[in-house]
């Protein structure tokens, strides 16, 4: 079943609605700058899932937002916190692209 949070999604689970290609590459250049604060570098796969890659060569494959976020938790060994004052500092850097 679909998350709120992928609208790509159909919401009753029937199925997939695609995003655009460029509203999911968005969406890939906001995740990888979120997932390199942690050391994880994210992409897209085919429009339909993430991989997520920490310095290690341990991977990940996810399909919706949650699943990001709790991938890059396993990876790293800490979950993101947006209210941390480092995170916050990095995005505000805009510091993307690097892990």
């Amino acid at each position: 079943m679909g998350h709120w949070s992928s609208p790509g999604r159909h919401p009753a689970g029937k199925g997939r609605d695609p995003l655009p290609a460029a509203t999911r590459m968005a969406q890939a250049r906001a995740l990888a700058m979120i997932c390199a604060h942690a050391g994880i570098a994210v992409r897209d796969w085919m429009l339909t899932s993430w991989i997520l890659e920490d310095r290690a060569g341990g991977a990940l494959i996810v399909e919706t937002l949650p699943e990001v976020w709790d991938g890059v938790a396993r990876l790293s060994g800490r979950p993101v916190d947006p209210l941390d004052d480092a995170f916050i500092a990095h995005m505000e850097a805009g510091t993307a692209g690097t892990r």
